[in-house]
This record gives structure tokens, C-alpha cells and sequence, in this order.
């Protein structure tokens, strides 16, 4: 459908300022939810990260990845490759696989162009309300929805994290144990309803959770998972935002 295949081709020949461009708004509106974390020590950790990631894709694209101290747990891929990680996601993390699995969850995004298709379908959809009159609720919830993937997107994205770590010798497990943790959390606070569990909820905009963590699968018989981060940088990680 045009909804669904136009955008796309579009965002694969968009141009590569237009993405850093539209990245840059697109941040704008997160810095708007919370303050992004500056710290040395912790952007150090989350160069190694990526560094060890990198060794399972020779073709991954640059990234720059910014935490946010926000008020949910969740992470972003935006267009340009940025992606956005709130602090409580890495707060809720019980080790760096798990933050190394998320991550390279969310470059399967920028790698598929997922956040331009995502742009250029919002801005069209926008326009389209605003011709006919109509409004979309604004605030945290509207940044939400801008970036929500489709199934299929979070599918592909999961296939590229899962094919990574495992090249790379990163266990798998650790995104495995992530979203099962994160799912069993969401299930426990399912009173809460409307915008706050909207966007307290990783999987409102990360769909069809049980069939993936179903397909994620520990190494090869008798490989080693890689150590990906040292303790020290961890609990700086950790720190991020103190």
C-alpha cells in the first residue's frame, strides 16, 4: 500500500543531510522530556559497547547514542543515526549484554531506515489531519507514536540484533532476559492505563513481544560469550546520569 511502501523507498534515498537534519529535530522534542546526560566516563563505556558490536557487522553505520534522563524506560532510534536510551532502561539492566542487546536492536533500525520511513509517514499522515481539519494529541504521547515501529520493523530489527551479538560473540541471552523482565513488569502494572502506561511501556511501542523473545537464542554450543564491558565501566554506564 501506498501507506506502507512509499515512505520507505523514500527514506532509502533521502538525502544524508535531510537525515542528520530531521535527527537533530527529532532530539529537540526528547530534550523537551528530560535532560541529556553528559559524562565522560560513561560516554567512554558506550564507545566500547559499540566498539564490540561493530566486530559482528563490518557494515554497521556510525551511531551517536545520548541518555536521557527520562521518566520511562525505553530507547529510540531516530533519523540520522541517533538513538536516544532513557537512564531507566539502563538502571533496570542487570548486566551490559542486556544494554549491548538493546542497542543493537535499535541499530537494526538505523540500519533498515526504520525512523525516516517513520518521519515521512508521520509528516504525511500530519498533513492529512490538518486538511481535513483534524488534530493528533501533542506532548510525550505524540513523540511516542512518531516513533512507534510496525511489527514487522521490530521483527527486523530483532533478527539484525540477534545476527550481531552473535558474530560478535556477545550473548544473545542478555536481550532475551531484558525483554522478559520488561514484560513481566509491564504485566504486573497493568492497572495503570491511558498516556502514562502509553509511554511507560517499552513494548506499547515494541509489539508481538513473547513470539521474539521466543526466537532469541543463546550462542553456538561451546563459544564463550565475549566480555563486553569491564565492571568499572559498567557501573560508570550505570552512572550516567548522576
Amino acid at each position: 500500500s501506498f501507506e506502507s511502501v512509499l515512505p520507505h523507498a523514500l527514506a532509502t534515498v533521502a538525502p544524508l543531510k535531510w537525515r542528520v537534519q530531521a535527527g537533530v529535530s527529532a532530539e529537540l522534542d526528547f530534550a523537551k522530556l528530560g535532560h541529556l546526560c553528559k559524562n565522560g566516563s560513561a560516554d567512554g563505556a558506550m564507545t566500547k559497547l559499540l566498539d564490540v558490536l561493530a566486530t559482528g557487522d563490518a557494515d554497521m553505520p556510525n551511531v551517536s547514542v545520548h541518555i536521557y534522563d527520562l521518566s520511562f524506560v525505553n530507547a529510540f532510534a531516530l533519523p540520522g543515526g541517533r538513538i536516544i536510551v532513557s537512564h531507566k532502561l539502563i538502571e533496570q539492566a542487570e548486566r551490559p549484554e542486556e544494554v549491548a542487546g538493546i542497542l543493537a536492536h535499535e541499530i537494526g533500525h538505523v540500519v533498515h531506515a526504520d525512523p525516516e520511513t517513520q518521519m515521512i509517514r508521520h509528516f504525511t499522515l500530519s498533513l492529512i489531519y490538518d486538511a481535513f481539519g483534524s488534530s493528533q494529541s501533542g506532548g510525550t504521547v505524540a513523540i511516542m507514536e512518531q516513533f512507534r515501529q510496525s511489527r514487522s520493523a521490530e521483527e527486523a530489527a530483532d533478527a539484525y540484533a540477534r545476527q550481531t551479538m552473535t558474530a560478535a560473540g556477545v550473548d544473545p541471552i542478555g536481550l532475551r532476559d531484558f525483554f522478559s523482565r520488561m514484560l513481566k513488569h509491564d504485566r504486573a502494572s497493568q492497572p495503570i492505563t491511558g498516556a502514562l502506561a502509553q509511554i511507560g511501556s517499552m513494548f506499547s511501542t515494541h509489539p508481538g513481544t513473547e513470539t521474539r523473545i521466543a526466537k532469541i537464542t543463546p550462542l553456538p554450543d561451546g563459544e564463550k560469550p565475549k566480555q563486553v564491558l569491564d565492571d568499572a565501566d559498567w557501573q560508570a554506564l550505570r552512572k550516567s546520569c548522576d
